[in-house]
């Protein structure tokens, strides 16, 4: 099989040592994890087949070395399953690759230490949302199929792990920018009274700009997945948004990688969620802390 997947992976543009140490991956993982198609799955020339295989060795390879024998696969279910305490935790992973760029600048540092603006490409953030939010909703919609078939249940921890390691010019704020795909925009309204200032929290839906080739126009495509009524994402206990690829990072597991919770859990799953210690961090709203004081303080700023 070794040989089967130096073989295959020689068919593309990918140094001798890529090779030898996807393979060497390869062997690390005991049969089972991985499906059983995987190297037949690998279709000469086509770079983004090449990136969904890898990304599904990378991201096995990741949670087994942190999970070993509780790490197992299943070719007709979500591509990973941990059993922990007597619970199960799916894991399907999705590597969308294609996103639109646009151009930005930032400061350089040259002779003498002038600092001059250098033109770079970075992702552009409309695009970026709507292939995070197209990710979700296929991986949600088979989700909802393996249930329909027992094949996974309501009790399990059912993730998503979004793999945008193969994605080129990403930011890191481009990461924290997602928490309007599964949340809901929050406005602060003040209100002056005989009290004082009483504080007003307006959540909002958000949304993405989609092209709609058929009006030759832009149509608003809804968001807030796990905050949003008009969804039904219960079955999804959170999504993973990771850059798991050591071909271009190093080879070091130090990946940016964020947990979007669903809204919905309830307190069992997410202190679940947390006793995994998945080595991401768990997003909260940037002003938590002070919207909970608020609140606790009956909307009052707290002076006159």
């Amino acid at each position: 099989m070794k040989k089967s997947l130096e073989s295959k992976l020689s068919e593309f543009e990918i140094s001798k040592e890529d090779i030898e140490y996807c393979v060497e991956l390869y062997s690390n993982l005991p049969n089972g994890i991985l499906d059983k198609s995987f190297i037949e799955k690998l279709t000469t020339n086509d770079l983004d087949s090449l990136s969904h295989r890898l990304s599904e060795l990378f991201v096995s390879n990741f949670f087994y070395e942190k999970y070993q024998s509780l790490l197992s696969g299943l070719d007709s279910g979500p591509d990973l399953t941990l059993n922990i305490n007597s619970r199960r935790v799916n894991i399907e992973i999705i590597t969308p690759c294609l996103v639109e760029n646009t151009k930005s600048h930032i400061a350089v540092f040259e002779n003498e230490n002038r600092m001059k603006s250098k033109p770079i490409d970075i992702v552009e953030p409309n695009s970026f949302k709507l292939r995070i939010s197209s990710s979700f909703r296929t991986k949600l919609s088979q989700f909802e199929k393996w249930k329909g078939k027992n094949i996974i249940s309501s009790d399990d921890i059912n993730l998503i792990l979004i793999n945008i390691g193969f994605m080129e010019n990403i930011l890191h704020g481009n990461i924290e920018e997602l928490r309007h795909v599964f949340y809901k925009e929050t406005m602060t309204v003040l209100h002056r009274d005989e009290q004082g200032i009483r504080v007003e929290f307006v959540e909002m839906e958000t949304h993405a700009k989609k092209q709609n080739h058929e009006e030759e126009g832009e149509k608003l495509l809804t968001q807030s997945y796990f905050e949003s009524n008009q969804f039904e994402t219960d079955i999804i206990s959170g999504v993973i948004v990771t850059d798991i690829n050591p071909l271009i990072n190093k080879r070091t597991y130090g990946y940016n990688g964020i947990i979007f919770k669903n809204s919905f859990n309830t307190d069992s799953t997410n202190a679940f969620l947390d006793s995994l210690d998945l080595p991401f961090k768990i997003y909260e709203h940037p002003d938590k802390h002070f919207m909970e004081q608020i609140k606790n303080n009956d909307g009052m700023l707290g002076w006159k």
